[in-house]
């Protein structure tokens, strides 16, 4: 005896209504993720650049141990003026931190320090004058100065 199957018969591919729908709903998912992202892309950049001010303290300390060294003086310079230094960081780090310095007192002081400027952070109160030197990031002035927080500005 022989049994007798249905054959179902399939519908061939989307019609263009359900793509537009798909469209739209992959699109609404989209918006949601990328408004979600940026805390976290400022939250990234605001370490990076307290990441960048300890390393200046590091760099000005490499640099100072050989009284033939110098600070670099020159805008958009490595820290050290000597190539053969641990130069870090180096111009490009400080370009991608938003950070600008200057050079307070030089190796041949008993404190060298540099003026930082913060620019382009995320929170604009932090956008500041710090001092760093080899002890530390001081704001508010330098190490000698009443009135000066150790460390980063408060909320930054």
């Amino acid at each position: 005896m022989k049994i007798k199957t249905k054959k179902i018969a399939f519908k061939q591919g989307f019609t263009l209504i359900e793509l537009i729908v798909v469209m739209a709903v992959i699109g609404i998912l989209g918006s949601v993720v990328l408004v979600n992202l940026n805390p976290a892309k400022n939250l990234a950049q605001a370490a990076n650049t307290k990441q960048t001010l300890s390393s200046l303290g590091s760099a000005l300390a490499i640099c100072c141990e050989s009284l033939a060294n110098g600070l670099q003086t020159v805008a958009d310079g490595d820290v050290c003026d000597t190539g053969t230094v641990a130069n870090l960081p180096n111009a490009a780090a400080l370009q991608a931190a938003n950070v600008i310095y200057s050079v307070l007192d030089d190796c041949s002081a008993d404190n060298p320090a540099l003026d930082v400027q913060i620019i382009g952070h995320p929170k604009t109160e932090c956008n500041a004058h710090i001092s760093v030197t080899q002890d530390g990031i001081f704001s508010g002035g330098n190490a000698s100065t009443i009135g000066t927080t150790r460390g980063f500005p408060a909320g930054c």
